[in-house]
């Protein structure tokens, strides 16, 4: 995806943050990268970039966009585990 992820595995190693890769149904392509983060007990979704860095947050304001519904689902899913 060319962008820095892997300068949050101590994070990741801490259980500070959570990165996961979002890949497409149909050709399972990487399309983003998701970062959540744990601030005092509660997960947040803190990032969501696509290749180079393209900013995709925006993409989770879109309630009809599949990625949102699966982006809320994880938060929430995470925040009941915690």
């Amino acid at each position: 995806m060319c962008h820095c992820v892997v300068t949050y595995i101590d994070f990741c190693i801490f259980e500070k943050v959570r990165i996961f890769s979002v890949r497409s149904c149909t050709s399972n392509e990487r399309i983003a990268t998701v970062e959540l983060s744990n601030f005092h007990g509660r997960w947040e979704l803190v990032q969501l970039k696509g290749k180079h860095n393209e900013e995709m947050l925006d993409r989770v304001d879109n309630l009809n966009d599949p990625l949102a519904i699966i982006l809320d689902f994880l938060v929430k899913w995470y925040n009941r585990m915690a």
